[in-house]
């Protein structure tokens, strides 16, 4: 069922993953950098774990604590440096 076709998704984009590190390296020596990988591991468990005990919450207010909690918490790790998203923020549409 749905929890299958989930976790085969999981399984097939941790393959194309692998895959394409695989070919970047041997086409351009290139290998990303994995520092900092545990920050953004620790803020999507946090965030996922509050979106888990708001299972039942209006969709928008799950959304908005979800964004915040993940934000927040790279932040605070250090994942995410103060000056990043000025340019973003101050831009003119």
């Amino acid at each position: 069922g749905v929890l299958a076709a989930a976790w085969l998704t999981v399984a097939s984009e941790t393959a194309i993953l692998a895959a394409n590190l695989v070919v970047t390296r041997r086409l351009t020596g290139f290998l990303p950098r994995l520092a900092g990988l545990e920050k953004t591991v620790a803020a999507t468990g946090l965030m996922a774990a509050v979106l888990m005990l708001t299972s039942g919450w209006p969709v928008l207010l799950r959304l908005a604590l979800g964004v915040t909690t993940y934000g927040v918490t790279l932040r605070l790790l250090g994942g995410l440096p103060p000056g990043l998203l000025r340019p973003i923020i101050r831009s003119e549409t």
